[in-house]
């Protein structure tokens, strides 16, 4: 079973990368936006959970805190430390890799669940890959935001 994070959880964080108390930035006119963030690894539809893996409820979580913009400032800082803390809550270790893999040169290279996660985003858009490695073979790829279907 999966361990979310809470708003509580994400408020102590905040309140750390901003140095304003968690009750201040709880007042905040956005931060329902957070609460939203923090429930998108979980959704379901028809029964069935929108993201069954946790690499991808991983970064689903990321995705969402940094492009809701709860927080007037610090949103990819506060993201990221959630980040963190939802793998390591989960059991998972956080590492990082001195190298990327080579199907993503110069991208940040981190190990998740035992296995090789690399998280690559580009300046022109909006977009996080995060494709994972086994064997030295690529196991798993997500990408954020999904292809538009035509």
């Amino acid at each position: 079973m999966v361990a979310y994070l809470e708003l509580a959880d994400y408020l102590l964080i905040a309140e750390h990368v901003l140095g304003v108390s968690a009750s201040d930035l709880a007042r905040l006119d956005r931060i329902g936006l957070a609460d939203a963030a923090l429930n998108a690894p979980s959704a379901v539809f028809d029964g069935k959970e929108l993201y069954p893996n946790f690499e991808t409820k991983a970064a689903v979580l990321c995705w969402h805190l940094v492009r809701n913009h709860p927080l007037p400032d610090g949103n990819k800082r506060a993201a990221f430390l959630s980040l963190v803390e939802f793998v390591r809550r989960n059991g998972h270790e956080w590492s990082r890799f001195p190298s990327a893999p080579a199907a993503l040169p110069g991208a940040a290279s981190y190990a998740v669940a035992g296995s090789r996660s690399s998280v690559a985003s580009s300046s022109s858009s909006p977009s996080l890959e995060i494709t994972t490695v086994a064997s030295g073979k690529t196991a798993r790829s997500w990408s954020w935001p999904p292809s538009a279907s035509t």
